[in-house]
């Protein structure tokens, strides 16, 4: 049992050096410093993470074509709506509900998720181990699975700690949240303009090379 959670939560923490994560982890950390890196906002993450490797491994569900599209042009609304007051005072009554927490959290476990659908990730041992399982039945691919996606999203835990560790002026933090907003975006926008598998095969070559 221990090594059905120890082996996939340190393959995937190994994997999130690698450029194939990319898709997962940077679009992750956008909407997670876009909220603030608050620690609502990672739980928020670390539950939708784990739905969406649960998906994953489920394989019956992907992003494709005009869908990946339409999910990048969600993303980019969503994270200028938690990066931005501007945008959220543009909608009335709603706006100041988006200013709450567990309201941000949510939105972030939204983009988390879909997230987990662009992803494609580079299968290792533990991974492998656990797709080919997951085709004769999930539920015994559950537990490895959620350690998995669990050990993938540690390095934006370690960006959380060191907000609350270092807590940064209000100025400071919003401008590494828009920075971290516009990488989002571009990650998004190269979506929206139909260049995922593009973006795939470069990062997975990356991760080859």
């Amino acid at each position: 049992m221990i090594a059905a959670i120890v082996g996939p939560f340190t393959e995937a923490v190994r994997a999130t050096t690698q450029p194939c994560t990319f898709l997962l982890i940077v679009p992750t950390l956008a909407a997670v410093v876009a909220a603030g890196a608050h620690w609502q906002a990672l739980v928020g993450a670390v539950l939708a993470a784990l739905v969406g490797g649960w998906v994953l491994a489920d394989n019956q569900i992907l992003l494709d074509d005009a869908w990946l599209r339409v999910s990048g042009l969600i993303v980019i609304g969503a994270l200028v709506l938690l990066v931005s007051r501007t945008a959220r005072d543009a909608m009335p009554g709603a706006g100041r509900r988006l200013e709450r927490p567990w309201m941000q959290a949510g939105i972030v476990g939204g983009l988390t998720l879909v997230a987990t659908m662009w992803w494609r990730p580079c299968v290792g041992e533990q991974l492998g181990i656990i797709l080919n399982g997951a085709q004769d039945g999930l539920a015994g691919e559950l537990l490895p699975m959620a350690a998995y996606m669990l050990g993938a999203v540690v390095p934006v835990a370690i960006v959380v700690a060191a907000r609350y560790a270092i807590e940064p002026p209000r100025h400071v933090s919003n401008a590494i949240g828009r920075v971290f907003t516009a990488v989002g975006v571009v990650v998004a926008g190269s979506l929206v303009a139909g260049q995922h598998d593009e973006v795939v095969v470069t990062l997975t070559r990356w991760t080859l090379e």
